[in-house]
């Protein structure tokens, strides 16, 4: 029994290790591909959100050890809180406290917030949308004791007849937090390029928050993360959408 425990421990700790790699590893990748005073490639970001999707079935592998220690509570009580605070930067109010905060700070910036908040709004409502393609039990939900497979249920929830409703705790799969995060951080890295290291790491414990609270499985956060960053590359392609905006900027400056 006790060699059993001390196994399971062993797993779950590689698990948190695996949540911080993993947010780390996307924080960064978010840092590099936002360089100082110059707009990214959007090839770059679409080349990333691949990466994050890659890295979401991946993730997999890991999901119910590290949904099982969160559940536990085995996270120190002031790192908690410090993640719960995070939060902030991936829900909407939050979001609209800092678009609120740049229009009174930074009022030459302000033709920009309009891009900013289609950025990170259409990035949680496209992750929402994507919710209502495939049923996904939270952990908070599910029995972690199961296979990851077995998280899943039926396909396109709103026309299938086996699923008897349809609430908050079958839509795990992709997280809308994690998108607004990332979508919301890469618009603000463009902007305030210097604070790169610092929106990318909100960003990171967003999406840690979401896995602590057992709101979403790391597969569901670095799914949301990869959706944030196709829309990001929306709203900054050069020849369809950012167009619109950058002409919108120059008009309003």
């Amino acid at each position: 029994m006790a060699t059993a425990v001390r196994a399971s421990l062993l797993v779950e700790g590689r698990g948190v290790g695996v949540v911080w790699s993993f947010g780390l590893r996307y924080g960064c990748r978010i840092m590099h591909a936002l360089p100082d005073n110059r707009l990214p490639s959007t090839r770059r970001l679409r080349f990333l959100a691949v990466g994050f999707f890659v890295a979401a079935a991946l993730a997999m592998l890991v999901d119910m050890p590290i949904a099982r220690l969160t559940a536990a509570g085995k996270v120190p009580g002031d790192l908690r809180r410090l993640i719960a605070f995070s939060e902030v930067f991936a829900h909407g109010m939050g979001v609209l406290m800092i678009l609120l905060a740049m229009h009174v700070l930074a009022p030459a910036r302000r033709p920009e917030i309009l891009r900013l908040a289609c950025t990170a709004f259409g990035a949680g409502l496209l992750a929402v949308l994507l919710k209502l393609v495939v049923v996904r039990m939270r952990p908070r939900a599910a029995n972690l004791d199961v296979h990851v497979l077995d998280t899943f249920g039926a396909w396109f929830p709103l026309f299938n007849e086996s699923v008897v409703s349809i609430d908050s705790s079958i839509q795990a799969m992709p997280s809308g937090h994690a998108a607004t995060a990332v979508g919301l951080a890469i618009g603000l890295v463009k902007i305030f390029p210097h604070g790169r290291y610092f929106f990318a790491g909100l960003a990171v414990l967003a999406a840690v928050q979401r896995i602590d609270s057992s709101a979403h499985f790391l597969s569901d956060t670095l799914a949301g993360a990869g959706i944030g960053c196709l829309v990001a590359a929306a709203m900054h392609d050069v020849g369809g959408v950012g167009a619109r905006f950058d002409r919108w900027e120059k008009r309003t400056h």
